[in-house]
């Protein structure tokens, strides 16, 4: 059995260096669980078919949609895209944008970047 006395001596002797170092592993250990704690966000994107025959596409975030675009942003008209793949291609661009917390609108000059068609 460990006296008063003994454990009072060890504590004396713990020196700056000791202390600042296990202050270090309890932040570690602390930051590791609040980050483990936080719910995962899952974003992505989806293209969907309208009902004339074009496409358009959903940004999601967990299974609520977050943007429906059934239109090609940018262009005048209601232009839907002319193949899924355009419509992923856009769709792709905004949810990169979103993740870099910018504005997630897309311009003409993207459009054409992209090649994606579209009636001008």
């Amino acid at each position: 059995m460990i006296s008063g006395d003994l454990i009072r001596t060890l504590n004396k002797t713990m020196t700056t260096t000791e202390i600042k170092r296990y202050l270090k592993i309890l932040l570690i250990f602390s930051g590791v669980f609040f980050c483990s704690c936080q719910p995962k966000i899952k974003v992505g994107v989806q293209s969907t078919q309208q009902a004339d025959g074009g496409w358009g596409y959903q940004i999601l975030k967990d299974t609520s949609v977050y943007i429906n675009q059934p239109y090609i942003p940018a262009v005048s008209g209601h232009q839907t895209f002319k193949s899924e793949e355009d419509a992923m291609k856009a769709g792709r661009l905004v949810l990169k944008k979103i993740v870099k917390r910018q504005n997630p609108a897309i311009t003409i000059h993207e459009l054409d970047s992209l090649d994606i068609q579209y009636t001008k």
